[in-house]
Protein backbone atom coordinates (compact mmCIF):
# COMPACT_ATOMS: atom_id res chain seq x y z
CA UNK A 1 0.00 0.00 0.00
CA UNK A 2 1.37 3.39 -1.00
CA UNK A 3 2.42 5.69 1.82
CA UNK A 4 -0.03 8.45 2.61
CA UNK A 5 0.70 12.05 3.47
CA UNK A 6 0.61 12.06 7.25
CA UNK A 7 -1.17 14.94 8.91
CA UNK A 8 -0.04 15.79 12.41
CA UNK A 9 -3.08 14.49 14.28
CA UNK A 10 -1.91 13.35 17.67
CA UNK A 11 -4.63 11.80 19.77
CA UNK A 12 -5.57 10.61 23.25
CA UNK A 13 -5.85 6.80 23.31
CA UNK A 14 -7.82 4.87 25.91
CA UNK A 15 -6.17 1.46 25.65
CA UNK A 16 -8.94 -0.53 27.31
CA UNK A 17 -11.62 1.25 25.33
CA UNK A 18 -9.70 0.66 22.10
CA UNK A 19 -9.35 -3.05 22.89
CA UNK A 20 -13.06 -3.45 23.65
CA UNK A 21 -14.15 -1.46 20.58
CA UNK A 22 -11.98 -3.53 18.23
CA UNK A 23 -13.25 -6.78 19.75
CA UNK A 24 -16.84 -5.53 19.52
CA UNK A 25 -16.39 -4.63 15.84
CA UNK A 26 -14.84 -8.04 15.09
CA UNK A 27 -17.66 -9.86 16.89
CA UNK A 28 -20.21 -8.54 14.39
CA UNK A 29 -18.18 -9.80 11.45
CA UNK A 30 -17.54 -13.13 13.20
CA UNK A 31 -21.23 -13.88 13.82
CA UNK A 32 -22.10 -13.32 10.16
CA UNK A 33 -19.17 -15.44 8.94
CA UNK A 34 -20.10 -18.35 11.25
CA UNK A 35 -23.53 -18.53 9.60
CA UNK A 36 -22.00 -18.36 6.12
CA UNK A 37 -19.41 -21.06 6.85
CA UNK A 38 -21.94 -23.44 8.41
CA UNK A 39 -24.19 -23.01 5.39
CA UNK A 40 -21.22 -23.53 3.08
CA UNK A 41 -20.01 -26.70 4.80
CA UNK A 42 -23.56 -28.06 4.67
CA UNK A 43 -23.75 -27.28 0.95
CA UNK A 44 -20.39 -29.00 0.40
CA UNK A 45 -21.67 -32.05 2.24
CA UNK A 46 -24.80 -32.08 0.08
CA UNK A 47 -22.71 -31.79 -3.10
CA UNK A 48 -20.23 -34.48 -2.04
CA UNK A 49 -23.07 -36.81 -1.11
CA UNK A 50 -24.77 -36.34 -4.49
CA UNK A 51 -21.55 -36.76 -6.46
CA UNK A 52 -20.44 -39.84 -4.53
CA UNK A 53 -23.83 -41.52 -4.80
CA UNK A 54 -23.89 -40.91 -8.58
CA UNK A 55 -20.26 -41.63 -9.47
CA UNK A 56 -18.85 -43.58 -6.53
CA UNK A 57 -16.04 -41.01 -6.25
CA UNK A 58 -15.48 -37.26 -5.92
CA UNK A 59 -14.58 -35.29 -9.05
CA UNK A 60 -15.79 -31.69 -8.77
CA UNK A 61 -16.57 -31.31 -5.06
CA UNK A 62 -13.12 -30.11 -4.01
CA UNK A 63 -12.87 -27.48 -6.75
CA UNK A 64 -16.40 -26.16 -6.26
CA UNK A 65 -16.01 -26.16 -2.48
CA UNK A 66 -12.86 -24.04 -2.70
CA UNK A 67 -14.51 -21.63 -5.17
CA UNK A 68 -17.49 -21.07 -2.85
CA UNK A 69 -15.20 -20.72 0.16
CA UNK A 70 -13.07 -18.22 -1.73
CA UNK A 71 -16.15 -16.15 -2.60
CA UNK A 72 -17.27 -16.08 1.04
CA UNK A 73 -13.89 -15.37 2.61
CA UNK A 74 -12.69 -12.88 0.00
CA UNK A 75 -15.88 -10.88 0.55
CA UNK A 76 -15.36 -11.21 4.32
CA UNK A 77 -11.72 -10.10 4.16
CA UNK A 78 -12.75 -7.15 1.99
CA UNK A 79 -15.40 -5.99 4.48
CA UNK A 80 -13.14 -6.44 7.53
CA UNK A 81 -10.12 -4.72 5.98
CA UNK A 82 -12.30 -1.86 4.76
CA UNK A 83 -13.95 -1.41 8.18
CA UNK A 84 -10.74 -1.58 10.20
CA UNK A 85 -8.69 0.41 7.71
CA UNK A 86 -11.34 3.13 7.57
CA UNK A 87 -11.41 3.20 11.35
CA UNK A 88 -7.64 3.79 11.54
CA UNK A 89 -7.85 6.65 9.07
CA UNK A 90 -10.93 8.13 10.73
CA UNK A 91 -9.14 8.17 14.08
CA UNK A 92 -6.16 9.92 12.41
CA UNK A 93 -8.41 12.08 10.22
CA UNK A 94 -7.08 10.59 6.95
CA UNK A 95 -8.87 9.47 3.75
CA UNK A 96 -8.15 6.48 1.49
CA UNK A 97 -9.47 3.42 -0.32
CA UNK A 98 -8.26 -0.15 0.31
CA UNK A 99 -8.60 -2.14 -2.91
CA UNK A 100 -4.82 -2.51 -3.24
CA UNK A 101 -4.54 -3.60 0.38
CA UNK A 102 -7.30 -6.20 -0.08
CA UNK A 103 -5.55 -7.70 -3.12
CA UNK A 104 -2.28 -7.68 -1.21
CA UNK A 105 -3.88 -9.59 1.67
CA UNK A 106 -5.38 -12.18 -0.67
CA UNK A 107 -1.99 -12.73 -2.34
CA UNK A 108 0.02 -13.02 0.88
CA UNK A 109 -2.34 -14.50 3.49
CA UNK A 110 -5.97 -14.98 2.51
CA UNK A 111 -5.50 -17.17 -0.56
CA UNK A 112 -3.28 -19.60 1.33
CA UNK A 113 -5.72 -19.77 4.23
CA UNK A 114 -8.65 -20.52 1.89
CA UNK A 115 -6.77 -23.43 0.33
CA UNK A 116 -5.78 -24.77 3.75
CA UNK A 117 -9.34 -24.61 5.07
CA UNK A 118 -10.73 -26.33 1.97
CA UNK A 119 -8.05 -29.04 2.10
CA UNK A 120 -9.03 -29.79 5.70
CA UNK A 121 -12.68 -30.03 4.64
CA UNK A 122 -11.92 -32.45 1.83
CA UNK A 123 -9.65 -34.49 4.08
CA UNK A 124 -12.55 -34.91 6.53
CA UNK A 125 -14.89 -35.97 3.70
CA UNK A 126 -12.39 -38.47 2.30
CA UNK A 127 -11.93 -39.88 5.79
CA UNK A 128 -15.67 -40.59 5.93
CA UNK A 129 -15.45 -42.31 2.54
CA UNK A 130 -12.46 -44.43 3.55
CA UNK A 131 -14.08 -45.48 6.80
CA UNK A 132 -17.29 -46.38 5.04
CA UNK A 133 -15.40 -48.49 2.52
CA UNK A 134 -13.60 -50.38 5.32
CA UNK A 135 -16.94 -51.01 7.03
CA UNK A 136 -18.44 -52.30 3.78
CA UNK A 137 -21.08 -49.57 3.48
CA UNK A 138 -22.79 -48.86 0.18
CA UNK A 139 -22.57 -45.55 -1.68
CA UNK A 140 -25.95 -44.38 -0.34
CA UNK A 141 -24.92 -44.95 3.27
CA UNK A 142 -21.53 -43.32 2.73
CA UNK A 143 -23.20 -40.36 1.02
CA UNK A 144 -25.50 -39.89 4.02
CA UNK A 145 -22.52 -40.05 6.40
CA UNK A 146 -20.76 -37.35 4.35
CA UNK A 147 -23.74 -35.03 4.65
CA UNK A 148 -24.17 -35.76 8.38
CA UNK A 149 -20.50 -34.95 8.93
CA UNK A 150 -20.77 -31.59 7.15
CA UNK A 151 -24.03 -30.74 8.91
CA UNK A 152 -22.98 -31.75 12.44
CA UNK A 153 -20.84 -30.52 15.31
CA UNK A 154 -17.67 -30.82 13.20
CA UNK A 155 -18.67 -27.92 10.94
CA UNK A 156 -20.26 -25.92 13.77
CA UNK A 157 -17.11 -25.83 15.90
CA UNK A 158 -14.89 -25.32 12.84
CA UNK A 159 -17.03 -22.43 11.67
CA UNK A 160 -16.67 -20.69 15.02
CA UNK A 161 -12.90 -21.14 15.16
CA UNK A 162 -12.37 -20.16 11.51
CA UNK A 163 -14.58 -17.11 11.90
CA UNK A 164 -12.74 -15.81 14.97
CA UNK A 165 -9.29 -16.49 13.53
CA UNK A 166 -9.87 -15.19 10.01
CA UNK A 167 -11.63 -12.04 11.20
CA UNK A 168 -8.84 -11.29 13.67
CA UNK A 169 -6.19 -11.95 11.01
CA UNK A 170 -7.74 -9.61 8.41
CA UNK A 171 -8.49 -6.91 11.00
CA UNK A 172 -4.97 -7.04 12.42
CA UNK A 173 -3.46 -6.94 8.93
CA UNK A 174 -5.53 -3.88 8.04
CA UNK A 175 -4.54 -2.13 11.27
CA UNK A 176 -0.85 -2.81 10.62
CA UNK A 177 -0.67 -1.93 6.95
CA UNK A 178 -2.81 1.20 7.12
CA UNK A 179 -0.91 2.49 10.14
CA UNK A 180 2.37 1.81 8.31
CA UNK A 181 1.10 3.75 5.29
CA UNK A 182 0.63 6.90 7.38
CA UNK A 183 4.38 7.37 7.71
CA UNK A 184 4.19 8.55 11.32
CA UNK A 185 7.73 9.45 12.40
CA UNK A 186 9.15 7.27 15.21
CA UNK A 187 5.90 5.32 15.46
CA UNK A 188 5.65 2.79 18.33
CA UNK A 189 3.69 -0.50 18.41
CA UNK A 190 2.16 -1.71 21.67
CA UNK A 191 0.81 -5.23 22.41
CA UNK A 192 -2.52 -5.13 24.27
CA UNK A 193 -4.02 -8.32 25.75
CA UNK A 194 -7.50 -8.91 27.08
CA UNK A 195 -5.77 -10.28 30.20
CA UNK A 196 -8.54 -12.59 31.41
CA UNK A 197 -8.46 -16.30 32.26
CA UNK A 198 -8.99 -17.28 28.62
CA UNK A 199 -5.94 -15.42 27.37
CA UNK A 200 -2.75 -17.35 26.59
CA UNK A 201 -0.35 -16.82 29.47
CA UNK A 202 2.45 -15.81 27.09
CA UNK A 203 0.16 -13.14 25.61
CA UNK A 204 -0.71 -11.86 29.08
CA UNK A 205 3.04 -11.57 29.73
CA UNK A 206 3.39 -9.39 26.60
CA UNK A 207 0.64 -6.98 27.61
CA UNK A 208 1.97 -3.41 27.40
CA UNK A 209 5.16 -4.41 25.54
CA UNK A 210 6.30 -1.69 23.12
CA UNK A 211 8.60 -1.96 20.07
CA UNK A 212 9.50 0.30 17.17
CA UNK A 213 7.25 0.28 14.11
CA UNK A 214 9.79 -1.77 12.10
CA UNK A 215 10.62 -4.15 14.95
CA UNK A 216 8.81 -7.44 15.64
CA UNK A 217 7.35 -8.56 18.92
CA UNK A 218 9.21 -11.59 20.31
CA UNK A 219 6.75 -14.19 21.58
CA UNK A 220 8.26 -17.17 23.43
CA UNK A 221 6.20 -20.36 23.75
CA UNK A 222 7.71 -23.45 25.38
CA UNK A 223 11.22 -22.26 24.61
CA UNK A 224 10.48 -21.43 20.95
CA UNK A 225 10.63 -17.75 19.93
CA UNK A 226 8.24 -16.36 17.29
CA UNK A 227 8.80 -12.98 15.62
CA UNK A 228 5.45 -11.31 15.02
CA UNK A 229 5.01 -7.92 13.39
CA UNK A 230 1.57 -7.52 15.00
CA UNK A 231 -1.03 -9.44 17.01
CA UNK A 232 -2.55 -12.10 14.78
CA UNK A 233 0.48 -12.16 12.45
CA UNK A 234 0.51 -15.58 10.67
CA UNK A 235 4.25 -15.81 11.39
CA UNK A 236 3.26 -16.63 14.99
CA UNK A 237 1.67 -19.92 13.89
CA UNK A 238 -1.49 -21.52 15.26
CA UNK A 239 -0.14 -21.42 18.83
CA UNK A 240 -0.39 -17.61 18.72
CA UNK A 241 -3.23 -16.89 16.31
CA UNK A 242 -6.10 -19.37 16.75
CA UNK A 243 -8.91 -17.62 18.70
CA UNK A 244 -6.58 -14.76 19.66
CA UNK A 245 -8.26 -11.51 20.84
CA UNK A 246 -5.16 -9.33 21.44
CA UNK A 247 -4.74 -6.07 19.52
CA UNK A 248 -1.84 -3.83 18.54
CA UNK A 249 -1.87 -0.12 19.31
CA UNK A 250 0.06 2.10 16.90
CA UNK A 251 1.26 5.20 18.70
CA UNK A 252 2.62 8.56 17.72
CA UNK A 253 5.31 9.39 20.31
CA UNK A 254 3.17 12.33 21.38
CA UNK A 255 -0.04 10.31 21.76
CA UNK A 256 -1.33 10.13 25.31
CA UNK A 257 -2.30 6.76 26.83
CA UNK A 258 -5.05 7.60 29.31
CA UNK A 259 -5.51 4.09 30.74
CA UNK A 260 -3.91 0.65 30.65
CA UNK A 261 -4.93 -2.99 30.36
CA UNK A 262 -2.93 -4.65 33.10
CA UNK A 263 -6.06 -5.47 35.09
CA UNK A 264 -8.61 -8.15 34.24
CA UNK A 265 -11.23 -6.46 32.12
CA UNK A 266 -13.40 -9.46 31.17
CA UNK A 267 -14.97 -11.06 34.22
CA UNK A 268 -17.40 -13.40 32.43
CA UNK A 269 -17.03 -17.08 33.40
CA UNK A 270 -14.69 -18.49 30.72
CA UNK A 271 -15.71 -21.55 28.71
CA UNK A 272 -14.09 -23.35 25.82
CA UNK A 273 -15.66 -24.35 22.48
CA UNK A 274 -17.33 -27.39 24.07
CA UNK A 275 -19.00 -25.31 26.77
CA UNK A 276 -16.64 -26.67 29.39
CA UNK A 277 -14.92 -24.36 31.90
CA UNK A 278 -11.83 -22.84 30.38
CA UNK A 279 -8.87 -24.63 31.98
CA UNK A 280 -6.37 -21.81 31.85
CA UNK A 281 -7.11 -20.71 35.38
CA UNK A 282 -5.52 -21.56 38.69
CA UNK A 283 -6.83 -24.70 40.35
CA UNK A 284 -8.49 -22.81 43.18
CA UNK A 285 -10.71 -21.13 40.59
CA UNK A 286 -11.38 -24.26 38.54
CA UNK A 287 -15.13 -24.83 38.34
CA UNK A 288 -15.45 -28.48 39.28
CA UNK A 289 -19.20 -28.21 39.72
CA UNK A 290 -19.64 -26.91 36.18
CA UNK A 291 -17.38 -29.65 34.87
CA UNK A 292 -19.51 -32.38 36.38
CA UNK A 293 -22.98 -30.83 36.22
CA UNK A 294 -24.22 -32.89 33.26
CA UNK A 295 -26.23 -35.81 34.59
CA UNK A 296 -26.98 -39.02 32.70
CA UNK A 297 -30.44 -37.99 31.52
CA UNK A 298 -29.14 -34.63 30.29
CA UNK A 299 -26.23 -35.93 28.21
CA UNK A 300 -26.72 -34.89 24.57
CA UNK A 301 -27.64 -37.86 22.42
CA UNK A 302 -26.05 -38.55 19.04
CA UNK A 303 -26.37 -41.34 16.56
CA UNK A 304 -23.62 -43.90 17.04
CA UNK A 305 -21.82 -42.88 13.86
CA UNK A 306 -21.97 -39.17 14.68
CA UNK A 307 -20.64 -39.78 18.21
CA UNK A 308 -17.81 -41.94 16.89
CA UNK A 309 -16.93 -39.25 14.36
CA UNK A 310 -16.80 -36.57 17.06
CA UNK A 311 -14.52 -38.72 19.20
CA UNK A 312 -12.46 -39.68 16.17
CA UNK A 313 -11.84 -36.09 15.11
CA UNK A 314 -10.55 -35.21 18.56
CA UNK A 315 -8.22 -38.18 18.98
CA UNK A 316 -6.91 -37.65 15.46
CA UNK A 317 -6.02 -34.07 16.38
CA UNK A 318 -4.35 -35.19 19.61
CA UNK A 319 -2.28 -37.79 17.77
CA UNK A 320 -0.55 -34.90 15.98
CA UNK A 321 0.34 -33.16 19.26
CA UNK A 322 4.09 -32.50 19.28
CA UNK A 323 4.28 -33.16 23.01
CA UNK A 324 4.04 -36.91 22.39
CA UNK A 325 7.59 -38.22 22.56
CA UNK A 326 9.01 -39.39 19.26
CA UNK A 327 12.17 -41.28 18.41
CA UNK A 328 13.39 -39.67 15.23
CA UNK A 329 12.01 -41.37 12.13
CA UNK A 330 11.07 -44.50 14.08
CA UNK A 331 7.69 -43.13 15.05
CA UNK A 332 6.19 -42.67 18.46
CA UNK A 333 8.04 -43.75 21.55
CA UNK A 334 5.88 -45.96 23.76
CA UNK A 335 6.03 -47.20 27.31
CA UNK A 336 3.33 -49.82 27.39
CA UNK A 337 3.30 -51.05 23.81
CA UNK A 338 6.26 -51.75 21.56
CA UNK A 339 9.24 -49.69 22.69
CA UNK A 340 9.17 -47.58 19.52
CA UNK A 341 7.00 -47.17 16.50
CA UNK A 342 3.66 -48.99 16.25
CA UNK A 343 1.55 -45.92 15.58
CA UNK A 344 -1.34 -47.90 14.16
CA UNK A 345 -3.76 -47.29 17.02
CA UNK A 346 -3.04 -43.63 17.55
CA UNK A 347 -5.58 -41.12 16.28
CA UNK A 348 -8.43 -43.66 16.05
CA UNK A 349 -11.54 -44.88 17.82
CA UNK A 350 -11.34 -48.66 17.69
CA UNK A 351 -12.97 -51.86 18.88
CA UNK A 352 -10.53 -54.65 19.66
CA UNK A 353 -13.20 -57.26 19.15
CA UNK A 354 -13.92 -56.31 15.54
CA UNK A 355 -17.44 -54.95 15.14
CA UNK A 356 -18.14 -51.71 16.95
CA UNK A 357 -19.68 -52.40 20.33
CA UNK A 358 -20.68 -48.89 21.32
CA UNK A 359 -24.34 -48.11 20.86
CA UNK A 360 -25.79 -44.61 20.48
CA UNK A 361 -26.28 -44.20 24.25
CA UNK A 362 -22.84 -45.37 25.36
CA UNK A 363 -21.07 -43.52 22.54
CA UNK A 364 -22.93 -40.32 23.51
CA UNK A 365 -21.78 -40.76 27.11
CA UNK A 366 -18.21 -41.14 25.89
CA UNK A 367 -18.48 -37.93 23.84
CA UNK A 368 -19.41 -36.06 27.04
CA UNK A 369 -16.65 -37.72 29.04
CA UNK A 370 -14.12 -36.91 26.31
CA UNK A 371 -15.09 -33.21 26.49
CA UNK A 372 -14.44 -33.22 30.22
CA UNK A 373 -11.11 -35.02 30.24
CA UNK A 374 -9.92 -32.89 27.32
CA UNK A 375 -10.61 -29.86 29.51
CA UNK A 376 -8.62 -31.46 32.31
CA UNK A 377 -5.79 -32.18 29.87
CA UNK A 378 -5.56 -28.46 29.12
CA UNK A 379 -5.61 -27.67 32.84
CA UNK A 380 -2.56 -29.91 33.39
CA UNK A 381 -0.90 -28.99 30.09
CA UNK A 382 -0.64 -32.60 28.93
CA UNK A 383 -1.61 -34.10 25.55
CA UNK A 384 -5.22 -35.23 25.22
CA UNK A 385 -6.26 -38.86 24.81
CA UNK A 386 -5.17 -39.94 21.33
CA UNK A 387 -7.13 -43.18 20.96
CA UNK A 388 -10.30 -44.67 22.43
CA UNK A 389 -10.64 -48.44 22.30
CA UNK A 390 -13.71 -50.49 23.21
CA UNK A 391 -12.20 -53.52 24.93
CA UNK A 392 -12.74 -57.20 24.17
CA UNK A 393 -15.35 -59.21 26.04
CA UNK A 394 -12.65 -61.29 27.71
CA UNK A 395 -10.92 -58.17 29.07
CA UNK A 396 -11.63 -58.27 32.82
CA UNK A 397 -10.91 -54.58 33.50
CA UNK A 398 -13.57 -51.92 33.09
CA UNK A 399 -10.95 -49.50 31.72
CA UNK A 400 -7.20 -48.87 31.45
CA UNK A 401 -4.82 -46.24 30.15
CA UNK A 402 -1.36 -46.27 28.57
CA UNK A 403 0.50 -44.19 25.98
CA UNK A 404 -2.50 -41.90 25.64
CA UNK A 405 -4.80 -44.80 24.66
CA UNK A 406 -8.00 -45.09 26.72
CA UNK A 407 -9.36 -48.61 26.80
CA UNK A 408 -12.96 -48.55 27.95
CA UNK A 409 -15.60 -51.19 28.52
CA UNK A 410 -18.74 -50.27 26.67
CA UNK A 411 -20.43 -52.98 28.76
CA UNK A 412 -19.78 -50.97 31.90
CA UNK A 413 -21.64 -48.00 30.46
CA UNK A 414 -24.47 -50.19 29.17
CA UNK A 415 -24.89 -51.82 32.59
CA UNK A 416 -24.89 -48.45 34.31
CA UNK A 417 -28.23 -47.59 32.67
CA UNK A 418 -29.99 -50.49 34.40
CA UNK A 419 -27.90 -51.11 37.55
CA UNK A 420 -29.37 -50.48 40.97
CA UNK A 421 -26.51 -50.02 43.42
CA UNK A 422 -28.57 -49.06 46.44
CA UNK A 423 -27.33 -46.44 48.88
CA UNK A 424 -23.80 -45.05 48.46
CA UNK A 425 -21.10 -45.72 51.04
CA UNK A 426 -20.83 -42.78 53.44
CA UNK A 427 -17.21 -43.27 54.62
CA UNK A 428 -15.04 -40.17 54.87
CA UNK A 429 -11.54 -39.39 56.09
CA UNK A 430 -11.20 -40.10 59.80
CA UNK A 431 -13.64 -43.04 59.73
CA UNK A 432 -12.59 -46.68 60.21
CA UNK A 433 -10.30 -47.56 57.24
CA UNK A 434 -11.92 -50.98 57.06
CA UNK A 435 -15.16 -49.29 55.96
CA UNK A 436 -13.63 -47.76 52.83
CA UNK A 437 -15.21 -48.49 49.48
CA UNK A 438 -13.17 -50.63 47.11
CA UNK A 439 -13.46 -48.08 44.26
CA UNK A 440 -14.66 -44.50 44.13
CA UNK A 441 -17.95 -45.06 42.33
CA UNK A 442 -19.39 -46.65 45.50
CA UNK A 443 -19.37 -43.17 47.10
CA UNK A 444 -21.26 -41.54 44.22
CA UNK A 445 -24.99 -41.42 43.58
CA UNK A 446 -25.62 -40.11 40.05
CA UNK A 447 -24.93 -42.69 37.37
CA UNK A 448 -23.08 -40.17 35.17
CA UNK A 449 -20.83 -39.35 38.14
CA UNK A 450 -20.12 -43.05 38.58
CA UNK A 451 -19.02 -43.17 34.96
CA UNK A 452 -16.88 -40.10 35.61
CA UNK A 453 -15.34 -41.92 38.56
CA UNK A 454 -14.03 -44.54 36.15
CA UNK A 455 -13.05 -42.23 33.26
CA UNK A 456 -11.37 -39.61 35.48
CA UNK A 457 -9.42 -42.39 37.21
CA UNK A 458 -8.03 -43.56 33.89
CA UNK A 459 -7.31 -40.03 32.72
CA UNK A 460 -5.36 -39.48 35.95
CA UNK A 461 -2.94 -42.15 34.74
CA UNK A 462 -2.29 -40.06 31.62
CA UNK A 463 -1.52 -37.08 33.90
CA UNK A 464 1.17 -38.84 35.93
CA UNK A 465 2.47 -40.64 32.81
CA UNK A 466 2.86 -37.47 30.70
CA UNK A 467 3.33 -34.45 33.00
CA UNK A 468 6.80 -33.00 32.51
CA UNK A 469 7.74 -35.66 29.96
CA UNK A 470 10.11 -34.24 27.33
CA UNK A 471 12.17 -37.22 26.16
CA UNK A 472 12.31 -41.02 26.18
CA UNK A 473 14.02 -41.15 29.57
CA UNK A 474 11.16 -39.12 31.09
CA UNK A 475 8.61 -41.30 29.32
CA UNK A 476 9.99 -44.48 30.87
CA UNK A 477 10.42 -42.89 34.30
CA UNK A 478 8.01 -39.94 34.54
CA UNK A 479 8.81 -37.05 36.91
CA UNK A 480 5.49 -37.28 38.78
CA UNK A 481 5.93 -40.99 39.43
CA UNK A 482 9.45 -40.36 40.72
CA UNK A 483 8.10 -37.70 43.04
CA UNK A 484 5.43 -40.03 44.40
CA UNK A 485 8.16 -42.46 45.42
CA UNK A 486 9.65 -39.76 47.65
CA UNK A 487 6.41 -38.71 49.37
CA UNK A 488 4.66 -42.07 49.71
CA UNK A 489 5.42 -45.19 51.72
CA UNK A 490 3.11 -48.21 51.91
CA UNK A 491 1.68 -46.94 55.20
CA UNK A 492 1.11 -43.34 54.08
CA UNK A 493 -0.33 -44.55 50.79
CA UNK A 494 -2.79 -46.77 52.63
CA UNK A 495 -3.77 -44.04 55.03
CA UNK A 496 -4.14 -41.49 52.27
CA UNK A 497 -6.09 -43.48 49.72
CA UNK A 498 -9.83 -42.78 49.56
CA UNK A 499 -10.44 -46.40 48.47
CA UNK A 500 -9.02 -49.85 49.08
CA UNK A 501 -8.03 -50.10 45.43
CA UNK A 502 -5.94 -46.95 45.75
CA UNK A 503 -3.90 -48.57 48.53
CA UNK A 504 -2.32 -51.06 46.11
CA UNK A 505 0.15 -48.84 44.18
CA UNK A 506 1.32 -45.25 44.07
CA UNK A 507 -0.25 -44.69 40.67
CA UNK A 508 -3.62 -46.04 41.89
CA UNK A 509 -3.40 -43.78 44.96
CA UNK A 510 -2.93 -40.89 42.53
CA UNK A 511 -5.78 -41.96 40.22
CA UNK A 512 -8.35 -42.55 43.00
CA UNK A 513 -7.52 -39.25 44.71
CA UNK A 514 -7.64 -37.47 41.35
CA UNK A 515 -11.05 -38.91 40.54
CA UNK A 516 -12.39 -37.97 43.97
CA UNK A 517 -11.00 -34.43 43.68
CA UNK A 518 -12.59 -33.72 40.31
CA UNK A 519 -15.84 -35.47 41.21
CA UNK A 520 -16.25 -32.80 43.89
CA UNK A 521 -15.50 -35.19 46.77
CA UNK A 522 -12.59 -33.34 48.38
CA UNK A 523 -13.65 -34.74 51.73
CA UNK A 524 -12.15 -38.05 50.59
CA UNK A 525 -8.88 -36.63 49.26
CA UNK A 526 -5.45 -37.11 50.86
CA UNK A 527 -3.92 -33.72 51.83
CA UNK A 528 -0.64 -34.95 50.32
CA UNK A 529 -2.42 -35.32 47.00
CA UNK A 530 -3.98 -31.85 47.25
CA UNK A 531 -0.52 -30.32 47.75
CA UNK A 532 0.84 -32.29 44.80
CA UNK A 533 -2.02 -31.48 42.44
CA UNK A 534 -1.99 -27.76 43.22
CA UNK A 535 1.71 -27.58 42.44
CA UNK A 536 1.27 -29.52 39.17
CA UNK A 537 -1.42 -27.11 38.01
CA UNK A 538 0.64 -24.08 39.03
CA UNK A 539 3.61 -25.51 37.09
CA UNK A 540 1.35 -26.17 34.09
CA UNK A 541 0.11 -22.60 34.22
CA UNK A 542 3.62 -21.25 34.24
CA UNK A 543 4.67 -23.57 31.44
CA UNK A 544 1.88 -22.67 28.99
Amino acid sequence: MAQLQYKQNRIRIAARKELLEQNRLRNGFERRLVRQLQSGFKATGRLARKEYEQLGRLVETGRQSEKKLRDVLESHYRAVIDAFGTRVLRNRKQDSQFEILIREYMNTVGGTRITQINNTTMKAINKVISKGAVEGLGVQAIGKNIFDKMDGSFSKLRSQTISRTETHSAASYANDRVNASLGIPNQIKRWVSVADARTRSWHVALNGTEVGKDEPFTVTVKGISYKMDYTGDPKGGAVNTINCRCVTLYLDPDDVIVDDTTEVIDKTPPVNADGMPDPLVLLKDFNIVALTKVKLNNIKQYSKNEALDIMGDKVAESAEDLRWVRRGNQGMASRYRKPYGDDEMFGKVMDEGGARSFNSETASVMVQMQKEIDTLAELFNVPKVRSIVSVRKRDRSAARMGDGVLYISHRYFKEMYTRNDGKPITWTRGDDPKSKAYVLEAYLTDKADKMRGLVYHEFAHLVHQQTGVKNIEDLLNPPVEKEMKTILKPKTRKEGSPTKYGESENVEWFAENFSAYFNNRKDLVDPKFTTLIERLVADAREGT
